[in-house]
């Protein structure tokens, strides 16, 4: 369940993904609304988390790009990416899970 849904908020997107994760709201540490920079989208939510009891995963960043529309916002792309402890790219931003 990634795209295809409708919020009335930027927040309540997040709220959703978040849930779909297990985590909460409480749980993110920045978020930011902007438009795209690729254009295909009206605006693009970016937040991301931290906190994990995980020693590999340093935190996560959704992306989710969305369109306006009579309902509401409605998602049409949404994904995920992580930040590391170790690894190649630790420190980093990268789509891959963390070892």
């Amino acid at each position: 369940e990634r795209a295809g849904r409708t919020f009335a908020t930027e927040r309540w997107v997040a709220d959703h993904y978040l849930r779909l994760d297990g985590r909460g709201s409480e749980d993110i540490a920045e978020m930011e609304v902007g438009s795209d920079p690729g254009g295909s989208a009206d605006r693009v939510v970016l937040f991301s988390t931290d906190g994990y009891e995980d020693d590999s995963v340093r935190g996560e960043q959704w992306r989710i790009e969305l369109n306006s529309s009579d309902m509401g916002l409605l998602v049409i792309r949404a994904g995920k990416r992580y930040k590391c402890y170790r690894g190649p790219n630790a420190g980093d931003w990268q789509r891959d899970l963390c070892p």
